[in-house]
């Protein structure tokens, strides 16, 4: 996958948008219903299919996309409700968007498309760092970010992390890697 749209497109945003355009035909497929059959605005029609395809893009995204990240059990459950929350205002730009577009003559298929386009990208954004945790720093046990300063151990002296290594031939005993401060 990264050979095929890594160097243009991250790889898990086009996990993400796998498992949109799966939502994106479910949505269009409830939009339809919901219009010709529920004799539906095309407002409400629009909120209802987005809020139920929300659930539907979660549970993918979490099974699919960031499942070295997934969350399980209550979690899932808060997740979801935040991942919810999140896509709130990609939801709010959706409707304006498709509204807007529909209101100016625009096909309903287009106009929805539209604004499920601009909105994917804001919940790509928001729910990789809001609910999976993703660009986002991890904190230590002492509440430090984890991109603190580390102490020096032996084994980073030894290993040449810190300075350039000098080994002589017999001097010093320890095996002759010291961090060259001076280069004596």
């Amino acid at each position: 996958m990264h050979k095929l749209v890594g160097e243009w497109i991250p790889v898990r945003y086009a996990l993400f948008g796998m498992i949109g355009a799966i939502g994106v035909v479910a949505q269009l497929v409830l939009m339809g219903f919901l219009l010709y059959f529920g004799r539906l605005t095309f407002d409400t029609a629009q909120v209802t299919s987005s809020l139920l395809v929300i659930g539907l893009n979660y549970a993918g995204d979490n099974r699919i996309t960031f499942r070295h990240r997934r969350l399980r059990g209550w979690h899932w459950v808060s997740g979801l409700a935040l991942f919810a929350l999140a896509c709130s205002l990609g939801l709010y730009l959706n409707l304006r968007v498709a509204s807007g577009l529909s209101a100016m003559g625009v096909r309903w298929i287009l106009a929805s498309l539209a604004g499920i386009l601009i909105a994917s990208v804001w919940n790509y954004s928001v729910g990789a760092i809001l609910v999976w945790r993703i660009n986002r720093p991890p904190a230590n046990f002492a509440g430090q970010p984890s991109f603190a300063r580390k102490s020096r151990t032996f084994q980073d002296r030894r290993a040449g992390r810190y300075g350039r290594r000098i080994r002589s031939q017999n001097w010093p005993p320890n095996g002759g890697f010291f961090r060259c401060s001076t280069c004596w």
